[in-house]
């Protein structure tokens, strides 16, 4: 799969899945998901599973980073 056919992929997963098309950015032949904390869980979930299912594309190496990152909190 070439760079471009990744991207390409990407923008398709991000206009089916509803997710903002910065949410999903290729660095270096990785593939960085970064949505928003609010983002709704269906439209992540549907990202991920897409993700999952590209062809082409090796995706063994999945990890997540950032998740450690503490809620913001609420104000009154």
């Amino acid at each position: 799969m070439t760079e471009a056919q990744k991207e390409r992929s990407l923008s398709e997963i991000a206009a089916s899945c509803h997710l903002r098309r910065s949410d999903l950015k290729l660095r270096n032949g990785a593939i960085h998901f970064l949505p928003d904390p609010a983002e709704k869980y269906e439209r992540v979930d549907c990202g991920l599973r897409k993700l999952m299912e590209l062809r082409g594309y090796d995706i063994n190496g999945t990890g997540f980073i950032g998740n450690e990152a503490p809620a913001p909190k609420e104000k009154n």
